[in-house]
């Protein structure tokens, strides 16, 4: 997907095969030249109005003669040390605060035509000595008052004189702190991009609230300068939050520049707001805005002024950006990012470099502009050029476009988490509990327990909220604003979020969650429900809890127990009553629930036994779908919901599953029995069959009996079954071993529930009279998995000469050529998203039913 600020369309779709290393191999070799100096553009200014203030602190002010003077001062002391002539200039770093002495060092060294390096001065001393040996930079001590500066250690790098103008590292949020190396043309882009968007003018004074050696920090001072506005530096890591709106008013200042989580820390006073009447346009800098952001800093601070959602990176500047003015709605979650500034295009591409389609998510890539000349000392294919000439930079971000055009962020390439089979980015988690009330500020992140992925959402309250009521309020509020794999496993209350120098979260700073192991009842359980509800009821509250613990007490509410109960749907497909549920909230009752709901759920399907209706009506050719091994015919209700609603569906479930009868013991026996059910239903054809896992077998062998009894089936959809080598063996002994995909093994399910022996010998007893003796529904079905698994091992598939549809998942790696030993008709393949056990619930459910939908779509009901 490609958009841009005129709407235009997009031109070449995909990122073109010429990778570029370094932007200076994308220019034209006099483009830099051709392009004033920034600190030359500042001198214009100051010619225009030398006694206009250009810069204030709250201990020294300085016009913009003075600074224009000071630096050429400096400027000349500079080159006499490391000259002012030849090919090369040696990078120059300046230690930076938020001071004027800071603002002329770095003003004297663009005048000198050396690389400016911004330090920050509240780095750590190791991380300093890194960056400073990364850019192989000399460091000048501040002019002071107004002198010659000092310059310290010899250099180690040289770069191209008058084509860089700063090397900018970037914050290492994401990995090592690389040096950007930016032109002239690239630093006053980054400022007039800014300066346009606000409509800055000398009138203005902009609130610098970044610390001037960050990239944004830097671009809002060079906007203001360029302007002719004053620009107020006012760093909020050594001064007091409290004196915020104050320093505003008593500096007059029309706009305010700040970091996201500077403003997500505002929080309105108990008495009469403090309103900055004068503050025009608050601007956002560093984390996506939140929504809740935006009423955080009205309410606490300017409520009559526009938002702007400022979206840009080192390498490129603004990427896009957007605005929400006081008579706007504000939106829950994130705002969004915006559209791209005149003469840029964004592109939101998928893994193979080409536009997804409108509303898709991909990698958000920036064309035009005056992106980095590179990065120093390191090349990488983030930089290049496309097919048509025109640079592009691979932001690293995940997005996608809306019907508007606009572009919404969903977080980092490599943010996004799989959790349960779906991908999930941290960010939306984090944009949904942050709108809970209590929460000040959240993280959210991943953690691997168990060997499965688990979402941890970390909360800093507002300041007297009770920080257990807050962490309940997030998991009941969770449930209801997320879907359920959506919901984080761990809600952990911290006094703050740790954040770096630059204002982004500090991952590393994030303490564990604590994880509890379930208590010894749990674990010597010989009730599987038991053991599954347990679990089930630790993911909705986010804690592990005993058998006979009140859910209540540990943080239940009645949006927990409707949460409980939608999962429980899921995955026993029963409905419970969330009533009866909080009347007695203990995971033994519930667990005695669902056992009850299920028995009486079988007992009132029990007339058929092995085919059961799931949809009656309809004019088309009806499905008749093999569920997977242990699995009831209920569980496909979600299917049938998808499938066309004019199209009749009928389940096959094992013969004893819900009622009293002998198991059949091979997949041909079942297969016949299931033969003459649908015979029963619809005596000739044509026919449409499918199966999921072992019912896909199964389906294929009712396929061949009904072949060889010279019945009509069209098509055969096999969803997710797989041909391990064992099935195979009998079938051509010559040919190469399937490759197997990961299947389940019932040992490790058990060790998975952590059986007691005991409970584990009871279990084999069971599977030899389960069928004869019906136990609680989620044993029996566990059972007649197992019954399944052994059925599968003693089967040898026949050819069947038909069409059949595979669908696989990611795990299953089986194509045609596998397939081919057993089917001699057509072979059609899909990818379906999802894992094995979850394709058939929601979300993935959709795609399994338009695929089995295309797969029978032609097939019509003959005349009679």
């Amino acid at each position: 997907m490609s958009l841009d600020s005129a709407h235009a369309a997009p031109g070449a779709s995909g990122i073109a095969a010429v990778p570029a290393t370094r932007m200076s191999d994308t220019r034209t070799p006099d483009t830099a030249e051709t392009d004033p100096s920034v600190f030359a553009r500042l001198a214009r200014v100051a010619r225009r109005d030398p006694a206009a203030r250009a810069v204030t602190t709250s201990t020294r002010s300085i016009t913009y003669g003075e600074l224009v003077a000071a630096a050429r001062r400096c400027a000349a002391a500079l080159c006499s040390a490391h000259g002012v002539g030849g090919p090369t200039a040696v990078p120059i770093a300046v230690i930076a605060d938020s001071s004027v002495e800071t603002v002329i060092a770095a003003c004297a060294v663009l005048a000198s035509g050396h690389p400016l390096v911004l330090v920050d001065d509240r780095l750590p001393r190791q991380k300093r000595a890194a960056v400073l040996a990364s850019a192989g930079a000399v460091v000048a001590d501040r002019p002071l008052s107004g002198t010659a500066v000092e310059v310290l250690p010899p250099p180690v790098t040289r770069v191209d004189r008058g084509r860089t103008a700063m090397v900018c590292f970037t914050s290492g949020s994401t990995g090592d702190p690389k040096g950007v190396v930016l032109d002239h043309g690239g630093v006053a882009g980054k400022a007039d991009d800014l300066r346009t968007a606000v409509g800055l003018t000398p009138s203005d004074v902009v609130g610098c609230l970044l610390p001037v050696s960050f990239g944004a920090g830097t671009t809002a001072l060079l906007a203001g300068l360029l302007s002719g506005s004053t620009v107020a530096l006012w760093d909020p890591r050594v001064s007091d939050p409290a004196a915020l709106g104050d320093w505003l008013r008593a500096v007059g200042a029309t706009t305010m520049h700040a970091s996201v989580a500077l403003v997500r820390s505002l929080s309105a006073p108990d008495g009469p707001r403090p309103v900055v009447e004068t503050v025009r346009a608050v601007v956002t800098y560093g984390e996506p805005l939140l929504g809740v952001d935006v009423v955080r800093c009205r309410d606490a601070l300017a409520p009559r002024a526009d938002i702007l959602n400022w979206y840009a990176v080192t390498e490129c500047g603004v990427v896009a950006w957007s605005r929400v003015s006081p008579t706007d709605d504000v939106p829950e979650g994130r705002v969004r990012a915006g559209r791209a500034v005149p003469g840029r295009r964004l592109d939101v591409v998928g893994e193979d470099g080409r536009a997804v389609a409108p509303g898709s998510a991909g990698e958000v890539i920036v064309r035009g502009g005056r992106p980095a000349v590179g990065y120093l000392g390191r090349e990488s294919d983030r930089f290049g050029v496309d097919a048509e000439g025109v640079p592009f930079f691979r932001t690293g971000d995940r997005g996608r476009v809306d019907d508007e055009g606009l572009l919404h962020l969903l977080g980092r390439l490599d943010d996004a988490v799989k959790i349960r089979g779906y991908l999930v980015e941290p960010g939306e988690v984090a944009a949904a509990v942050a709108g809970v009330e209590g929460v000040a500020d959240v993280a959210v992140t991943s953690t691997e327990v168990d060997d499965r992925t688990e979402l941890v959402a970390y909360v800093a309250c507002v300041r007297g909220h009770d920080a257990q009521r807050v962490v309940r309020a997030v998991r009941a509020s969770a449930g209801d604003r997320l879907p359920q794999w959506m919901i984080p496993r761990f809600v952990v209350p911290l006094e703050r979020i740790p954040r770096t120098t630059r204002g982004k979260v500090d991952r590393a700073a994030l303490p564990a969650p604590e994880v509890t192991t379930p208590s010894a009842r749990t674990r010597t359980s010989s009730s599987l429900t038991v053991v599954a509800t347990s679990e089930l009821v630790g993911t909705a509250l986010g804690v592990t809890v005993d058998l006979d613990d009140d859910l209540v007490a540990a943080g239940a509410d009645s949006l927990s127990f409707v949460r409980m109960a939608t999962m429980v749907r899921e995955r026993f497909h029963v409905d419970l009553d969330p009533a009866r549920v909080a009347a007695e909230p203990t995971v033994r009752a519930i667990a005695d629930l669902i056992d009850e709901t299920t028995r009486a759920g079988s007992r009132s399907r029990r007339g058929t036994g092995v085919l059961v209706p799931l949809r009656e009506t309809g004019t088309g050719v009806p499905l008749f779908v093999v569920t997977g091994a242990g699995a009831p015919a209920v569980s496909l209700i979600p299917l049938v919901r998808r499938l066309d609603p004019e199209r009749p569906v009928y389940g096959l479930q094992a013969h004893g599953l819900e009622s009293r009868a002998r198991p059949d013991r091979t997949v041909r026996a079942a297969a016949r029995r299931y033969v003459e059910q649908i015979r029963r239903v619809r005596p000739t054809g044509p026919y449409a069959l499918a199966g999921h896992s072992m019912g896909g077998i199964v389906a294929l062998e009712m396929a061949s009996m009904l072949h060889d009894a010279g019945e009509d089936v069209v098509e055969v959809v096999v969803v997710d079954s797989r041909l391990t080598t064992a099935l195979l063996d009998g079938v051509d002994a010559a040919a190469e071993e399937a490759p197997e995909s990961a299947g389940v093994d019932p040992d490790a399910v058990y060790e998975k529930l952590r059986l007691s022996l005991p409970a584990l010998l009871r279990i084999r007893l069971q599977m030899m009279v389960a069928g004869y003796v019906t136990f609680a529904p989620i044993t029996q079905w566990m059972l007649f998995y197992n019954k399944g698994l052994r059925m599968l091992k003693g089967h040898t598939p026949r050819t069947y000469p038909g069409s059949v549809t595979v669908l696989r998942t990611a795990g299953n790696e089986q194509d045609d050529r596998v397939w081919s030993r057993v089917v001699t008709g057509r072979i059609s393949i899909a990818d379906v998203p999802g894992s094995h056990t979850d394709l058939l619930r929601e979300p993935h459910v959709e795609s399994v039913a338009r695929e089995i939908e295309r797969a029978v779509a032609d097939i019509t009901v003959p005349a009679h």
